[in-house]
């Protein structure tokens, strides 16, 4: 229920990360949750086919005047934009409405088990026994290592990066409007010198 309250859609471009508030984006689309649900499905989703030829504004301004798939069939033009023969857009729509509560399960680090290891890569993928325990040897030796660099670093008051922020920059602050930049190829060119 948290992700209907606040949803982050999160999208690498150029080594940003951009964040889309639902609320906002709905606000701003002029649509609720269910339309922009009945939108994507619109647009292809993995669960159904889309309609052929309806873009992203076409589907949008549909969805806006007429509200829901239903209702958007009824008002398109079915020789320029054919709907799908057995189009399930209502299982769809479903799987996408009725998210079903799962519990995250407690992820707990333990040392690998070397024998479960040796025994699947052996008798399962035909590796040879004495390249597995040379690797397995040389993985615990590395992890030591690692282990006593940790210390002696911690010692000597260096810190790891630990925090979200220190992974990305930050790009704007949350109230400032986002500007697309008029071309991906032009913002890294230098202007001429005469």
């Amino acid at each position: 229920m948290a992700s209907l309250i606040r949803v982050g859609f999160y999208a690498s471009v150029l080594s940003e990360v951009m964040e889309y508030s639902l609320p906002k984006l709905l606000e701003k689309l002029q649509i609720n949750h269910e339309e922009l649900v009945d939108l994507c499905i619109l647009l292809g989703c993995d669960y159904c086919d889309k309609i052929p030829g309806l873009g992203p504004k076409r589907a949008l301004t549909l969805i806006q005047n007429h509200r829901t798939i239903e209702n958007v069939v009824l008002h398109i033009n079915r020789k320029t934009h054919p709907v799908p023969h057995f189009w399930k857009y209502k299982e769809a729509r479903k799987i996408f409405l009725d998210a079903t509560e799962t519990t995250v399960p407690e992820l707990v680090w333990t040392e690998p088990d070397e024998e479960a290891v040796v025994g699947f890569l052996c008798h399962t993928k035909h590796v040879k026994e004495e390249r597995i325990r040379h690797r397995m040897k040389t993985f615990h030796k590395n992890r030591e290592n690692r282990r006593e660099k940790r210390k002696m670093e911690k010692a000597a008051g260096y810190t790891r990066q630990t925090r979200m922020e220190n992974f990305f920059r930050i790009t704007r602050k949350r109230e400032q409007p986002v500007e697309a930049p008029s071309s991906l190829g032009d913002s890294n060119k230098r202007p001429r010198s005469k």
